[in-house]
């Protein structure tokens, strides 16, 4: 079963920030390709995690 990526707390996460601390978490690269394109170009990578 996965592991649970806990995120800091007491600053304002963006979904870059977010989106790093999950793909360190992986082993796959494929998923780095991917998921930072999406946090680039349809979610906004300076976006604040709680506005998504």
């Amino acid at each position: 079963m996965p592991e649970v990526l806990l995120l800091p707390i007491g600053k304002s996460l963006t979904v870059r920030t977010a989106a790093d601390a999950f793909l360190g978490s992986l082993t796959n690269p494929n998923y780095g390709i991917a998921l930072g394109k999406t946090a680039e170009h349809h979610l906004g990578e300076g976006r604040p995690l709680a506005a998504v």
